[in-house]
């Protein structure tokens, strides 16, 4: 009887796992088909996303980020433009500079992703960088102002591999930048726009990151972090 009992709790265990298994990667589908949709809307950032969402955790395990915060890391960048959803198409889309006016709309999309987000008790840990990714180094960004180690690690992280993809690829108002170029100007921020220890960790596999952005930039993936 109690061999049985034993063999009965852990098939329970076992079908539970799997089923909790089966959850999260409906979820992660199910992010990944939402983002993918987001990036359309936004033509100039095709697969953008998912690219980034991959290359910051490249980059947070060469920064030595312990693997558990690893999810919250790739999901907070995947989400990372969420709150666009509520900018207008007028302000998002337009192929001019933005007035005052329109900036100040724009610089209210990580707002607007932290009230989607924060309804969704799992995508919690996302939520660091979908509210700071447009913090700077030294405090000039926002929406906080937040200073140095003040902005979470995640999102000094994803803040440079943004401004990597960025630069590497063509966007209408100006074609991708040569590599030496975009060196130089990662370099010039350290320590201003970006952290410099994560600048430092970037240089470290910055080849791995460049293999990555011209993969993904072929074909959408649905692979998840591992």
């Amino acid at each position: 009887y109690q061999q049985q009992l034993e063999f009965q709790v852990k098939e329970r265990t076992e079908q539970l796992r799997n089923a909790l298994k089966t959850v999260e990667e409906t979820y992660q589908e199910t992010l990944h088909t939402l983002i993918a949709a987001l990036d359309v809307r936004e033509k100039e950032t095709k697969n953008h996303s998912q690219r980034v969402a991959k290359g910051s955790v490249i980059l947070a395990q060469a920064y030595g980020v312990p693997e558990k915060d690893l999810t919250d890391i790739y999901r907070g960048a995947l989400l990372h433009d969420i709150g666009k959803i509520g900018v207008p198409d007028a302000v998002l889309l337009k192929p001019a500079g933005l007035n005052e006016q329109e900036w100040k709309i724009m610089r209210n999309h990580p707002a607007i992703g932290i009230a989607v987000l924060e309804e969704i008790e799992f995508l919690h840990g996302a939520m660091s960088i979908v509210a700071h990714h447009h913090e700077r180094f030294d405090g000039t960004g926002y929406l906080q102002g937040q200073v140095g180690k003040e902005i979470p690690i995640g999102a000094r992280i994803f803040a440079l591999i943004d401004a990597f993809d960025a630069m590497y690829f063509d966007r209408p108002y100006r074609k991708g930048m040569p590599g030496e170029k975009i060196d130089a100007i990662l370099k010039e921020g350290a320590g201003s726009q970006w952290d410099e220890d994560v600048v430092d960790a970037f240089f470290a596999i910055r080849d791995e990151i460049r293999q990555l952005t011209e993969t993904e930039s072929s074909e959408y993936s649905l692979v998840g972090t591992n």
